[in-house]
């Protein structure tokens, strides 16, 4: 089994964001402007978040997370970048080779 690398947040809330910067497969930053870049996340019915290009030519980007995102459960997730011409790449690992998961307890009430 590969490994994973678990992002831990708690039900309902809206910080931390996910921040990153695109990598080509060599290590050089790729200017995103342009682009769209998804986080989907392997809920029953699968979630899609769009993330905010930061800076662009930078290769910069966040995700930001509203009420209601993020579910108690345990989730595979990936990212899913699209090109300014419509080409599609999907990241299932990040740059250390684990793959996503999000790890979501629920709120102490």
């Amino acid at each position: 089994m590969a490994e994973l690398r678990r992002l831990y947040f708690v039900e309902g809330d809206t910080l931390p964001e996910i921040e990153g910067v695109y990598k080509d497969a060599d290590g050089n930053v790729v200017d995103i402007t342009g682009y769209t870049i998804n986080l989907n996340i392997q809920y029953p019915t699968v979630k899609t978040i769009e993330a905010t290009l930061t800076t662009p030519a930078s290769g910069e980007f966040k995700f930001e997370w509203s009420s209601g995102d993020l579910i108690t459960g345990t989730y595979n997730a990936e990212i899913e970048v699209i090109d300014a011409s419509g080409d599609v790449i999907t990241a299932q690992k990040n740059s250390d080779g684990k793959k996503f998961q999000l790890v979501i307890d629920p709120a102490i009430s």
